[in-house]
């Protein structure tokens, strides 16, 4: 290799870092603002999961939440998880009610189905597995 040439790629090199560095730079603003972003929307919302208990489980596994907005956003999280786990499990529910009924045309309609949907184990299972929690005997764990 020639001296110019090795010149020139340190150069190449080093304009390779800084626009790294740059474009580093740029991503952590945009998660800064991301961050303030959501601080903001959650400001005025109070969440259906009292933030207290989410600190009481957190303590409970030994894990200390000193600022209240950590607090709010997991008990959010929580409460936006379950939400969506419980409409999968409606959906399913409607769904199984559907085709049992198709099935059985002839039979009258069951009393239970004019009162609503009832939510069964094995079909929240169902939408806990779609979502990601699989039952291991009694205990529940993220896959």
């Amino acid at each position: 290799f020639s001296p110019a040439a090795v010149l020139k790629r340190e150069r190449e090199s080093e304009r390779e870092v800084v626009l790294l560095s740059n474009a580093m730079a740029e991503q952590a603003e945009r998660w800064i603002q991301d961050a303030k972003d959501v601080t903001a929307a959650i400001q005025d919302y109070n969440p259906a999961i009292p933030a207290e208990l989410v600190e009481y489980y957190a303590k409970k596994q030994g894990l200390s939440i000193e600022d209240p907005q950590v607090a709010k956003l997991i008990a959010i999280s929580t409460e936006a998880f379950l939400s969506g786990v419980l409409g999968d499990a409606v959906e399913l529910t409607r769904k199984l009610q559907t085709s049992t009924a198709a099935a059985r045309k002839d039979a009258p309609e069951n009393e239970s189905h004019k009162k609503g949907l009832t939510l069964h184990m094995d079909v929240l299972a169902k939408a806990l597995a779609d979502s990601g929690v699989n039952k291991v005997g009694s205990m529940y764990k993220l896959s």
